[in-house]
Order: C-alpha cells, then structure tokens, then sequence
C-alpha cells in the first residue's frame, strides 16, 4: 500500500509542509466508500494530482466588479431599448388614426354622392342647394349631416386642361375638398 505522509517531509522547508497540511496516511487508491469515513473520523486529505476530495474549492459566483460592470451594461442597454420602444409606442397610434380618418372621409363623401343624386332627381337647382347642404351638413343641428369634417367649395371651369375659378358665373363644376385630422378628399360635382 502507498501511503503519503507529512513524516516524509523532514527538511523540505515551511512551503512544502503548509502544501500538505495535516495530511494524514491515505491510501492512493482509497475506494469511494472510505473515503466518507475517513472525512468523518476527521482524517485530512491531501491536495494531490489525483486527489480532489480535501482540496478548498475555488471561488464561486462573481466579484463585486463583475456584478457591478454587468449592472451598468444592462442599465445602458435598456436604457436604449426603452428610447427606441417608447417611441415606436407613441408613433405606433398615427397609422390606425390616419386610416379612421380616411374612411371616416370616404364614408362622408359617399353620403354627400348619394344626396346629390337625391338632388339630381327631385330639384330644379341641385347644384347650389348641394353646395348650401354640404357647407352646413358637418353640424349634427343640421339636415342633412353628413358626419365630422372641414370643407371648402368652390366653382371651378377648366380653361385649356387646366382648374381656373368660375368668374363668368356658370357655376357648372362645383368642387368639394373634405378634411379631417391630416386626411383630405376632393371630388367634382356636375349639372
């Protein structure tokens, strides 16, 4: 049986007998069931190559540098990723609003069409009472309403393909810009 110990190291200097501690008669190839007996009855093993069993454990976990460098590459990290989301959050809405908008406007100006043809059928002068309905139809007091806008008329003729305000009176082509929030249509209505 090899067996190791400190009376084996008479003259190799304090370093050397610190290196085994208390290191007691173990044999090289100790099975794994005495080895808990021998950790009980108080016998030291030594911090050989091959044995690991009395070696001190390295450090586990992290330094306080380590945890405090983590802490402020997390703390720049959101802070970035809370710039960039809490803008993406607040532009997020203006999509859905643009598109209320326009069909909101879509949906008036299908009620004023359907009107003027009402107007086209049952009066001598559709064109001008179009335009007095359409100017007062954005006040729900009103009949007809025709629902939440801002609008602009004006009679218009076309000289040479291009838009020219009517100054002779004809008052044939009465154009209609509708507007909502940043949304706008315009149509033509003709006698």
């Amino acid at each position: 049986m090899n067996r190791l110990s400190l009376n084996k190291l008479d003259n190799n200097g304090p370093a050397k007998k610190a290196q085994f501690r208390h290191a007691a008669a173990i044999p090289a190839k100790a099975g794994i069931q005495e080895i808990p007996h021998m950790i009980a009855s108080g016998t030291a093993l030594h911090c050989g190559r091959n044995d690991v069993f009395n070696c001190p454990a390295p450090y586990k976990g992290f330094t306080l540098l380590e945890v405090i460098i983590t802490l402020v590459v997390a703390a720049i990290l959101g802070t970035i990723l809370i710039q960039f989301m809490g803008t993406s959050l607040k532009r997020s809405t203006e999509p859905v609003v643009m598109v209320q908008e326009g069909f909101s406007l879509s949906e008036v100006l299908k009620k004023m069409t359907a009107h003027y043809k009402y107007l086209l059928a049952t009066d001598s002068n559709p064109l001008a009472n179009f335009k007095e309905d359409i100017e007062n139809g954005n006040t729900a007091q009103n009949t007809p309403y025709f629902g939440d806008y801002s609008i602009k008329t004006a009679y218009i003729t076309f000289s040479g393909g291009n838009e020219t305000p009517d100054t002779a009176g004809e008052n044939k082509i009465l154009k209609v810009i509708i507007d909502k929030g940043d949304q706008s249509l315009a149509a033509l209505f003709t006698k």
